[in-house]
């Protein structure tokens, strides 16, 4: 089962609010990460747009920048796999013209799909404004705690996790 929850992620407002810290260093860690291994970490889109609008700090500048490339990297894979689909379909309407078979006919109907996936994801990638839905969390997905540290609230990112009772930790990746 799938506990998915929304998430509060504006780190500036959680300084103001509660007089917190950001660990930028956390930060940085965790976005170092996620650069090598994009589809190992997963981020909500609201909790990286804050450092993609307006970094204030080195620190924050250098996550931007980081953000940035991963983004520019994300484009670039999505773009070749748009390519194959068209590609795909291509081949599938073809054959088809000379001759109906079910493969070409799953095939055009697979791609098809596919390119409307992939036009969606680089929608999202390209957008700039924030929907309800890039700020939700599933379970594994990173996302901004605050907790008390050294005789401070500091904002840290923590993964998102709901473990039942008595259970190994294997049964995270399960």
């Amino acid at each position: 089962m799938c506990y998915s929850a929304r998430i509060e992620a504006d780190y500036r407002k959680f300084v103001k609010e509660y007089g917190a810290i950001m660990s930028l260093d956390d930060f940085t860690r965790m976005i170092m990460e996620y650069f090598a291994e994009p589809k190992r970490i997963r981020l909500p889109k609201a909790m990286t747009a804050p450092f993609l609008e307006s970094p204030v700090t080195d620190e924050e500048k250098k996550i931007a920048e980081v953000l940035c490339e991963r983004m520019k990297a994300d484009e670039i894979e999505l773009l070749q796999e748009l390519a194959k689909q068209h590609e795909r379909l291509e081949k599938a309407q073809q054959s088809l013209m000379v001759k109906t078979t079910k493969k070409a006919a799953d095939d055009e109907r697979i791609a098809t799909n596919k390119i409307a996936a992939i036009a969606g994801k680089l929608e999202d990638l390209r957008a700039t404004d924030l929907k309800p839905r890039d700020a939700r969390i599933f379970p594994g997905w990173y996302a901004p705690v605050m907790v008390w540290e050294n005789g401070r609230r500091v904002v840290k990112p923590m993964r998102y996790q709901c473990r039942p009772a008595g259970k190994p930790a294997f049964y995270d990746e399960k």
